[in-house]
């Protein structure tokens, strides 16, 4: 997609898969396919597929930073971090128990990569410097980073209803809490450009993270997705429609 006129300019035919995610990094567009257990690289420029690379099982989140790129494999309790430059896997760290709804939602973020895991209702950082979980934060639901804060969608707070905390990167300390407006389904989380996008049930929220509030509510006329910051822009999907979002943020 041609980030300055919204246009489609290409599309690359990949075989069918139940769900996955993307990102970009390292010269490459990077897909997960859950259902061949496979990382997926993808050439932007050609806009063909360079390779196919083997992980755990059903593998979902992915984030490149730190010179790697990192999968989150939902059903192996695991996140793999792979070179690149080889496109092998140079380590495999253990997050949490094997189960079906492990490891999934990914962003790159401070001291490394962040994780949610469902089964286990937490967070946790994987720190690039040593290969390990550096720290877990019982909070469950998509983290999402600019690489300085750290926030996650939790879809039942304290009060009953949905909330968007702001956590310490290094201690995992509660810093900011924003209720949503009733207990949405969140969808998508997204840092950048001075705010914090929220999608859920029916719409788009943004925070400002200096106040801590709501400060705009935008109706997408039905369920939101992800949430993507790019080319000075918010995109969200909207899920049941072929189409994407895109929002000024002025």
């Amino acid at each position: 997609m041609d980030l300055a006129t919204s246009a489609v300019t290409g599309q690359i035919p990949l075989p069918w898969q139940e769900y996955g995610y993307d990102t970009t990094g390292a010269g490459s567009v990077w897909q997960t396919d859950n259902e061949k257990d496979v990382l997926v690289r993808i050439d932007p420029v050609t806009r063909k597929v360079v390779t196919r690379i083997p992980v755990a099982a059903a593998p979902a989140g992915v984030a490149v930073t730190q010179g790697s790129v990192w999968v989150a494999n939902e059903h192996n309790g695991s996140v793999q971090r792979i070179d690149p430059a080889t496109n092998k896997v140079v380590a495999t760290i253990p997050v949490g128990p094997i189960a079906p709804n492990g490891p999934q939602i990914m962003t790159a973020g401070p001291g490394g990569v962040w994780v949610g895991i469902q089964h286990t209702g937490e967070n946790v950082r994987v720190d690039a410097a040593t290969n390990r979980v550096g720290l877990r934060v019982p909070q469950d639901g998509p983290v999402a980073s600019d690489g300085k804060q750290v926030w996650i969608g939790v879809e039942e707070g304290p009060n009953g209803v949905s909330e968007v905390i702001q956590i310490d990167p290094v201690s995992g300390r509660l810093l900011t809490s924003v209720e949503l407006e009733r207990n949405d389904t969140i969808g998508g989380i997204a840092v950048g450009l001075g705010a914090v996008w929220v999608s859920a049930d029916g719409g788009l929220s943004r925070i400002d993270p200096a106040t801590g509030r709501v400060v705009g509510h935008l109706d997408l006329g039905g369920d939101g997705g992800n949430v993507v910051v790019a080319g000075g822009a918010v995109w969200v999907a909207a899920d049941g429609h072929q189409y994407v979002v895109r929002i000024s943020p002025n």
